[in-house]
């Protein structure tokens, strides 16, 4: 019935580290944050999915902030938890 975002793709929580006062990461959020909002007021989400499919909009503008947040280097925790959610998703892909 559709799966949560951190569910899918933790590796987002990683974008608070990104600066707030950069002007792209701030330019980032509120697009992302705009289309956020337009998406959740479109009723048709689907009733049986994998993920939820509009997050497909704002996620690139989420790809910014993270690259911002590990722009020096790619820490350790974030690609033990890019593992476990590939085999988390791999899991329930199956269901």
């Amino acid at each position: 019935m559709g799966m949560s975002v951190l569910i899918t793709s933790p590796m987002f929580l990683a974008i608070f580290k990104a600066n707030p006062r950069n002007k792209f990461v701030i330019f980032s959020v509120i697009t992302a944050l705009f289309i956020f909002i337009l998406v959740m007021g479109y009723y048709g989400i689907g009733y049986m999915q994998y993920g939820y499919r509009y997050a497909l909009d704002f996620y690139p503008f989420l790809f910014v902030i993270l690259l911002f947040a590990v722009k020096k280097s790619f820490p350790f925790w974030l690609k033990v938890l890019i593992l476990i959610t590939f085999f988390t998703n791999a899991y329930l892909f199956l269901f």
